[in-house]
């Protein structure tokens, strides 16, 4: 059975996660791999540098690998480029947090493959609602101006 993750922490929060991606242009979350045990485990959001560069790699596969290893190998792509600590660990770039996560088993890797995508996914929800609006303090262009 597939587990189902739903950040509520980070739908209570919101506001923090928010302003870290608008600012810092992109937005950590920092949980129990095993709830209320640890090992902590942060990780970040996926940039758009980050993401074609993950497909660049991808490209240079090419149609004769098995399709089970381009799918692993995308996964170890991704989880390195947003994996920033784990258990105290900090990984100061993404061929550090390589290296430790292709000592991991695959389960180790589904799992966080599954929390990092609901992360990115809870941000993008409430970024497609009106949160992000509420956030700023600059009108939309749909709002008409206040007369006096």
């Amino acid at each position: 059975m597939a587990e189902n993750y739903r950040l509520e922490d980070v739908e209570l929060s919101i506001d923090k996660y928010l302003e870290d991606y608008l600012v810092q242009g992109y937005a950590t979350y920092t949980f129990d791999l095993i709830k209320d045990r640890g090992p902590k485990v942060t990780i970040k959001t996926v940039s758009l540098q980050d993401q074609l560069d993950i497909e660049s790699t991808m490209k240079t596969l090419g149609d004769n690998e098995v399709a089970i290893y381009k799918m692993h190998m995308y996964q170890l792509k991704y989880l390195s480029k947003t994996l920033v600590a784990f258990a105290g660990q900090k990984f100061e770039d993404s061929e550090k947090a390589s290296e430790f996560l292709s000592t991991k088993g695959l389960a180790f890797l589904d799992k966080l493959l599954k929390i990092q995508t609901s992360f990115e996914n809870t941000l993008k929800e409430q970024f497609n609602s009106e949160s992000i609006e509420n956030f700023t303090t600059t009108p939309s262009t749909d709002t008409k101006p206040s007369s006096k």
